[in-house]
């Protein structure tokens, strides 16, 4: 499938809010034409000169202004997870890019024991380390990629989880990290 691409310095992931401010010519371009034609388009990660192969399908859900200059606040939804086979500085005849991307699939579910561990870990972090945030309904499925923006993941550990098909195998992947940072924290506060 063809899908309009949006890089951008972030990971969005599945069922995610995002707010956009958009200035670019060729992105104020993509958003009118995927509110006009009513089209999904991707946030793909780009980390300096390089695109990531895994982002994550965005629905359009509002332009919340239109300033005079003619940029643009929007909100998008993350829907899933594709991976990138071909990547177009601009797609033909428009200023924005695209690429061909394949959908994965994303095996849902909820592995509470796991989560509990999860939260264990991300409130003893917390404490030590002084850090106040919510945590996220460990009862939802991929609760993996709603904690992941509040754990310290860099772009591309959050590029490593959109890659990882299952549930309960993005939550070893974040049961091990926590682990490096127990194990850290252990060494430096007695």
């Amino acid at each position: 499938m063809k899908l309009p691409l949006f890089p951008l310095n972030l990971v969005s992931f599945p069922e995610e809010t995002v707010h956009l401010h958009i200035f670019e010519p060729r992105y104020r371009q993509l958003i009118h034409e995927c509110d006009e034609r009513d089209l999904p388009f991707g946030i793909i990660t780009q980390i300096n000169d390089s695109i990531a192969i895994f982002g994550t399908e965005m629905v359009l859900n509002k332009i919340e202004k239109i300033h005079s200059n003619g940029q643009m606040d929007v909100v998008a939804s993350g829907r899933r997870v594709f991976k990138l086979k071909t990547f177009y500085h601009h797609f033909p005849g428009r200023l924005f890019s695209g690429g061909d991307v394949e959908f994965k699939s994303n095996q849902e579910s909820v592995v509470n024991d796991k989560n509990k561990e999860i939260k264990k870990n991300f409130i003893k972090i917390s404490k030590v380390m002084g850090i106040k945030k919510d945590l996220p309904n460990m009862d939802t499925p991929n609760f993996s990629f709603k904690i992941a923006h509040q754990i310290g993941f860099s772009l591309k550990q959050k590029i490593h989880l959109l890659s990882i098909d299952t549930e309960e195998s993005r939550q070893k992947v974040i049961l091990e990290y926590f682990d490096e940072i127990i194990s850290l924290l252990n060494k430096v506060i007695p």
